[in-house]
């Protein structure tokens, strides 16, 4: 190319780059004229879209006179003490029937058999044609009696001529019992302390009374009183100052305590035996 071509091309080209700076200083100074926004802020380049308009709803007016009355005032009403709040009723359950025991029916006694009619044996009839004062009996006769008679020697055998009777006594009166019993057969006759329980289950009191040996008989008054058998046979002659079981004269012991508490008694009780006992 020609000199004079170059240099018009360098001018254009030298041109373009001049414009170009041109147009990037504008851009920048541009750029510096705009405010800085603050932040949330929306910038100006953005559209702003406009709200919608408020819509109003419409209140009927007897609506509106409550939303707009004033509220009547509270009045504040005290709570009831729990004393003045009455209780509800009490109620009892009332407790189930009882049951009514079921009566069992008693048995009715057997209906006895007709008696039969005996007739008579051949061997009560062989009897009463040889020996005809030979009384033959229909029944077994109680032995009772013969029991007792055949016991008697047992209850002759325990009396000795002044007995103490004894029945229930706690053991220190049964042993203060035993002591009189020594002293008396000490210095009067033989004695001895009789326990009265079988003598009074076999109802024998009455030869026991009858023995021949037999002179005197010592009792505690409460001790006669707790047997009955032997009571029967109590006599007393107050114009006399007499006692007797039978026809046995008896002296009757107070209550034995009252020795134990105080030996002092049991001298003057000594004295009265030695002027009522009878001496061998």
């Amino acid at each position: 190319m020609s000199s004079p071509v170059l240099e018009t091309l360098d001018l254009v080209k030298n041109t373009l780059l001049l414009l170009q700076e041109e147009e990037l200083l504008c851009t920048f100074s541009n750029r510096m004229k705009e405010p800085v926004l603050k932040k949330h802020e929306i910038p100006p380049s953005i559209v702003k879209v406009p709200l919608s308009p408020q819509i109003e709803i419409p209140i009927p007016p007897v609506q509106k006179e409550k939303i707009l009355s004033p509220m009547p005032p509270i009045i504040a009403t005290p709570l009831p003490s729990p004393e003045t709040i009455p209780l509800p009723p009490m109620q009892i359950p009332t407790p189930p029937p009882v049951a009514s025991p079921i009566a069992t029916p008693i048995p009715s006694p057997p209906t006895p058999l007709p008696a039969k009619k005996s007739h008579p044996s051949l061997f009560r009839s062989i009897l009463a044609k040889i020996a005809p004062h030979v009384a033959i009996l229909d029944e077994i006769p109680n032995d009772t009696i013969a029991k007792q008679i055949a016991n008697r020697w047992k209850t002759k055998n325990l009396a000795q001529p002044i007995s103490i009777v004894s029945f229930g006594e706690m053991p220190s009166h049964k042993f203060f019992l035993s002591e009189i019993g020594t002293a008396i057969s000490a210095y009067f006759a033989p004695s001895r302390v009789i326990d009265a329980e079988k003598i009074e289950m076999a109802k024998q009191w009455e030869s026991f009374l009858k023995t021949q040996d037999l002179k005197f008989i010592l009792i505690c008054d409460a001790t006669l009183w707790q047997l009955h058998n032997l009571r029967k046979f109590y006599k007393e002659v107050p114009a006399k100052n007499e006692r007797h079981l039978g026809d046995i004269p008896v002296f009757l012991l107070p209550d034995l305590s009252l020795y134990l508490k105080d030996p002092k008694l049991k001298k003057s009780l000594w004295k009265t035996l030695c002027q009522i006992l009878p001496r061998s």
